[in-house]
Parts: structure tokens; C-alpha cells; sequence
């Protein structure tokens, strides 16, 4: 039966030509943006465990270095034979325990080293109970100390023992996993003497499992550890350490259950990644919250679904009202439509006189939206080249820190070998400073944190220059959870440190007050040096005038970062000295014990 209406024949033909296409192209469009969204997911979350993986085993062959160094050391290996004769028992422990407090503090999380020797007598230092009577975890541990020795004594190998509740110091609860080296003489390898066990916190691995960029807790997805037996090593909820997960035949379906389980994430639907490490059998797991990652695509469905309603209501109400005006008219317009659908983004509608006003107008705003998105779509393709030469630029300049960091732990245990304990303390200062600059330098930090940066950036200017600075840090205690931006300090005080004092100035003086003034942070920054000209003064003030660069873009990193609630203020007196005296809105943070210190 031929249909004769025209308004029956324009709303089909709006239909077929509109609603359905678009209906059709979305459904497919929703469900490919699906599949790549997952694809691409699960690539980026495969490549971060991989990432994760290979930091835990830098950080682990750390551990295993030091305690195969610590192995094989001959003094080492003389106090314990020592103690295995019995020959003034009391004396060569003591010395043990004194290395053992050093060895501790070189890595950080190790929390004990502990000697058995082949007698079953126990040395060893716990800086968590920091005794030398008590262990803070082999009461717990689920080994005997003879189970301990006799399992690791054969072993040629580092063996590394599973994570266990150690103790609750301070109403924090401590788990601990275990590094542990039979001792070596190489004089006689086979040899019984003794076995030497690191403790290390568990944090370590949690803080590299879940570690975000931006210090926040990551509630979307989580990571965690388990060993070849499906033991639990690692994981957000401390109380579920040490639980075994169980097996079923798709390994993912099981550690799906066992999240739903602990509840740490809320979602009823998990998306399940792992990698395996060949050398220790260990997974590391990513769980993440299914719901979350569809929710943009979910609501873009939703908007998309209210726009093909609206699109179709309105649709068929102009067919209805206004076929008769509309036949030529429409006509241009899906002329226009089908030539853009073809590729031809430079089509439009060409009004007439014919062509009623309301027409005319959908016209114009139909010209105009292909204008925009035009203009659109060329911005995305410039925005799509810079990010581009941006990505390349910086993985041109990228240097991995890991490498800066070994070569400067390598250079460390140089100086320490040739007892150079004084430029040992000047690398890990070093060190510590490259980590916290690297580490996210465009993060706000709390201020407690970075008056701990200055303090190291001081001793290293000191060592440098060779000459003492009497430094005084004030920060008043509710200010120390207070968050300010990363090195923001710094370059005001290299400036008094390297420019602001003479060269035969005997007394060297640098104080940092930080304190609450009219609801806002005032720091201030003072030395004794020799002050700055006026004329200095207005160079530094003046952008177009003057090679002070330093000072100038420290003044700019705070105007960029906090407007104009920030003013910066410069007082000088020529050979007295000169305080900078800046402010700044206070970002609350949370509260930490009151603390002032010196340098």
C-alpha cells in the first residue's frame, strides 16, 4: 500500500534518516567503546603490575645485597665464631648489636636483623622494640627458632619467608615478611655457622603495591601480594595477611572472591589482572571496581539514549505542525546532513527566501554547530600534535631515578667502605633530596615534610660550601599539617646561602619562621648577610630588568599557584641582612606534634 500522507512520508523519512541510523550508530558506537576501553585497561593495568614487579624486585635485591654482604663478612664471621666457642660471649654480642643497629638504618623499613647460630643462641637488633632482650616477632612467628635455622642453614640461596603478624607497638599493628642468608665462609664454605634473618616491613611492599601520585587513597582498585601457595603477603586490609586464597579453576574467578570477601571494594563486579614473577613465584594482583570503570560510559549512554528521545519527540512534532512548509527545506537540510555523513564537513545550509523562519533558524544553528565542531576537531588535532611532542620531548629528557638512586647507593657503600662515614651522610641527603624533587614536584606536600627537605638541602649546602650556618626552623604546631607546594622555599634560601652572605662573614645566621597571620601562612626567611641594593631590589621586583632569574620564577611559581592571595615581600638592609617575608592561603592538613628544631 502506497503511502500518499507526506506527513506520514516525512516522519518515516525521519526516522529511516535520523532516529534509526543514530540509534543504531550509537548502540555499536557504546558497545565498541566498550571493548576498547577494557582492552586498553587491561593493557595499562598489565604494564603498571609489570612496573610494580620490577620495583619490588629492585627494591628486594636491595635487601638481598646487604644481607649477603652482611653474610659473607668476615668480621662478621669472626664474632660469631666467637660467640659459637664461647669465648667472651658478652663482648662479641655486643659489637654484633652494634652492627646490627647500623645495618638497620641503611634500608629503609628494615626492621630487625637477627643472628642464630648453629648453637641455637640468638643476636639481633629490633628497631621496632628497639631492644636487644626482645624480638618484636619470633614469639609470633610461626617457626620455632630451630624450625627457623634448620629450614634456611642447607640453602646456599637468600630464602624469603612469608608475612606474619609481628606485634602491636603504640596501637599500630606491624607485619613483617623475612630475608634470610645462611652465613658464608669462603674460607670453608660448607661450614655450619650461622643463619642471618632481615625483617622487613610489610609496608614496603604495600607503599609500591598502591602508591598513587598524588598521595590519595586509591578506592577504585586495588593491588596486592600473594606467594607460590596463594598466601596472602601484602594487602590494603592488614587483617587479611597471612589468609590463603582459595583455588578454584580460573585463578581470577578466586581472587574475585576473595576481594568480595575482605569487601575492601564496594563493587558487585570486579575487572581481574595479575602477573606472575618467574624468579620469586610471587603475583601481584589488581582488582578494580567494574562499575567504576564503565561509569562514564554508562552515563554518556544515558545521555545519549535522553537525546535520541528528545531528538525524536521534537522530530515528529515539526512533522506534524509543519510538513507542509517543510518539504523543500528539510530537503536541503538532509542534503546537507547526508554530504557531512559522507565526509563533507564544509557543507551547509543555504537559506532562501522561501524558507520559513523557524527553518531558517535551525539553518543557521545547523551551520554554525558544523562550524564549531570543525573548529573543534582542528583544535583536538593541534591539542593531539602537541601532546604528542610533549610525550616525546619528555621521554627524551626522562632519566629513570631508580639509576641516579642505586648509583648513588653504590657510591654510598664506597665511602662507607673507605670509612668516609661524612660523605656517606652527604649522598643519602643527596639522595633523599633527588627522591623528594622527582617524586611528583608538582604535588603540594605537608609542610612538616618539606621543612625535613630544607633541613637536608641546608647540611648539603653546608658540606658544599664548607662553611657552618647557624639555621633556626620555627613552625607553629598547627601549621605542620598545612600543605604547600613542593620546593617552593627553595630558591630563597639557596639565595641567601650562596648570594646573601660574604665571603669573610665569620657568623653565618639563616632563620625560617612559619606562622598564622590574619587566617593566612607567613613565612619568613632572614639571614645576616650583606642585604641587597635598592637598585637589586627593583630588578628582582621588574621582569624586563636584571639577570635574577631564580628569585623571579620562585615568585612566579607562587603567583601562578596562588593568585593574588599571595604577596611576596623583600626587606634589605645593606651589610645587616634581609628578610623575605611571604603569604599565602593556609590549606588545612592534618595536625602533626609540635616540633621546632634547628638545622
Amino acid at each position: 500500500m502506497k503511502i500518499r500522507s507526506l506527513r506520514v512520508q516525512l516522519f518515516l523519512a525521519i526516522c529511516l534518516v535520523a532516529i534509526i541510523p543514530v540509534i543504531i550508530v550509537s548502540s555499536f558506537s557504546l558497545g565498541n567503546t566498550i571493548r576498547i576501553v577494557n582492552d586498553k585497561v587491561n593493557e595499562l593495568t598489565k604494564n603498571n603490575l609489570e612496573q610494580v614487579d620490577k620495583n619490588i624486585n629492585i627494591t628486594l635485591d636491595g635487601y638481598e645485597d646487604l644481607l649477603f654482604q652482611l653474610c659473607t663478612d668476615d668480621s662478621i664471621i669472626e664474632l660469631v665464631e666467637m660467640i659459637n666457642s664461647n669465648k667472651n660471649v658478652e663482648f662479641y654480642t655486643s659489637q654484633l648489636i652494634a652492627r646490627f643497629h647500623e645495618v638497620s638504618r641503611i634500608k629503609i623499613g628494615l626492621m630487625s636483623v637477627m643472628l642464630i647460630t648453629k648453637n641455637g643462641d640468638t643476636v639481633f637488633y629490633d628497631k621496632l622494640t628497639s631492644a636487644t632482650t626482645r624480638s618484636s616477632w619470633l614469639q609470633q612467628f610461626s617457626l620455632s627458632t630451630n624450625e627457623l635455622y634448620n629450614t634456611v642453614k642447607d640453602s646456599n640461596q637468600t630464602m624469603t619467608l612469608s608475612t606474619e603478624y609481628a606485634s602491636t607497638i603504640a596501637g599500630k599493628s606491624y607485619y613483617l615478611f623475612h630475608k634470610a642468608h645462611r652465613i658464608i665462609d669462603y674460607k670453608d664454605v660448607e661450614k655450619e655457622i650461622g643463619i642471618i634473618v632481615f625483617s622487613i616491613n610489610e609496608e614496603v611492599l604495600k607503599q609500591i603495591c598502591n602508591e598513587k601520585s598524588d598521595g590519595t587513597e586509591n578506592t577504585d582498585s586495588v593491588n596486592f601480594i600473594v606467594d607460590k601457595r596463594q598466601k596472602i603477603l601484602s594487602y590494603p586490609d592488614n587483617q587479611n595477611i597471612g589468609e590463603k586464597v582459595k583455588q578454584s579453576a580460573d585463578r581470577k574467578n578466586s581472587y574475585e572472591a576473595f576481594v568480595a570477601k575482605t569487601e575492601v571494594l564496594k563493587g558487585k563486579k570486579h575487572a581481574i589482572n595479575y602477573v606472575t614473577d618467574q624468579k620469586s613465584g610471587w603475583s601481584i594482583i589488581n582488582v578494580m571496581d567494574y562499575d567504576v570503570l564503565l561509569k562514564e560510559i554508562k552515563t554518556q549512554r544515558n545521555i545519549t539514549g535522553i537525546i535520541i528521545l528528545c531528538s525524536f519527540f521534537i522530530l515528529v512534532c515539526i512533522s506534524v505542525l509543519l510538513s507542509s512548509y517543510l518539504t523543500s527545506s528539510i530537503q536541503k537540510i538532509l542534503q546537507a546532513m547526508k554530504k557531512i555523513s559522507n565526509g563533507e564537513m564544509g557543507a551547509r545550509v543555504l537559506p532562501d527566501k522561501k524558507m520559513p523562519d523557524e527553518i531558517e533558524v535551525i539553518a543557521k544553528q545547523f551551520n554554525s554547530t558544523m562550524e564549531q565542531l570543525e573548529n573543534s576537531i582542528r583544535q583536538e588535532r593541534i591539542a593531539k600534535e602537541k601532546q604528542k611532542d610533549a610525550e616525546i620531548k619528555f621521554l627524551e629528557a626522562q632519566i629513570n631515578p631508580h639509576f641516579i638512586y642505586n648509583t648513588l647507593d653504590t657510591i654510598n657503600w664506597m665511602a662507607i667502605d673507605e670509612e668516609q662515614y661524612e660523605i656517606s651522610n652527604a649522598i643519602n641527603s643527596l639522595a633523599n633530596i633527588l627522591r623528594y624533587g622527582i617524586e611528583g614536584n608538582h604535588k603540594p606536600v605537608p609542610i612538616s615534610k618539606e621543612i625535613d627537605w630544607i633541613k637536608k638541602y641546608i647540611f648539603l649546602q653546608q658540606a658544599r660550601t664548607k662553611r657552618e650556618i647557624i639555621c633556626t626552623i620555627k613552625v607553629e604546631p598547627q601549621l605542620k599539617g598545612c600543605y604547600i607546594h613542593k620546593l617552593l622555599l627553595q630558591p630563597f634560601i639557596e639565595n641567601s646561602i650562596i648570594h646573601g652572605f660574604k665571603k669573610d662573614q665569620e657568623s653565618l645566621e639563616l632563620n625560617i619562621t612559619i606562622k598564622e597571620n590574619k587566617e593566612k601562612l607567613q613565612i619568613i626567611i632572614s639571614d645576616n648577610g650583606k642585604g641587597i641594593e635598592e637598585a637589586i631590589l627593583k630588578e628582582i621586583y621588574n621582569a624586563e630588568l636584571g639577570n635574577h632569574i631564580g628569585i623571579r620564577n620562585a615568585i612566579g611559581r607562587i603567583k601562578m599557584y596562588y593568585g593574588e592571595e599571595a604577596s611576596i615581600e623583600i626587606q634589605s638592609i645593606v651589610e645587616k641582612g634581609t628578610n623575605i617575608i611571604i603569604c599565602m592561603p593556609k590549606v588545612e592538613g592534618e595536625e602533626v606534634a609540635n616540633e621546632d628544631s634547628n638545622c
